[in-house]
């Protein structure tokens, strides 16, 4: 059996910042970059901490937004990679509870 067509894919560079930036809402994201930037149910579960409510996550969605308008797609998508392990300090007051997957107190 051929399986060539069935294992087409799209080689990146596997930064999540990238594919972040060119989503339109936070329920497009890959599974990594909802983990990674503070959409992943999971990752407050695993820490101890309550889950986003869904207005949150809407409020942070907004607040990506807001700073990607600001900065532009690429130049935020690299700030967003060079500092993936302070999310709260890139968002602001208010965002404090935001924890990703490179958030200290995971591990």
């Amino acid at each position: 059996m051929d399986y060539t067509s069935q294992t087409q894919f799209t080689i990146s560079n596997g930064r999540t910042a990238d594919s972040f930036v060119q989503c339109n809402t936070y329920h497009e994201l890959s599974n990594g970059a909802a983990a990674d930037y503070g959409f992943d149910h999971f990752i407050y579960l695993l820490n101890g901490s309550e889950s986003p409510t869904p207005e949150q996550l809407e409020t942070l969605w907004k607040k990506y937004h807001e700073i990607i308008t600001k900065m532009g797609k690429e130049t935020f998508a690299n700030y967003l990679h060079q500092n993936i392990n302070n999310l709260p300090s890139i968002l602001g007051e208010g965002f404090e509870w935001v924890l990703g997957t490179n958030s200290s107190c995971i591990y």
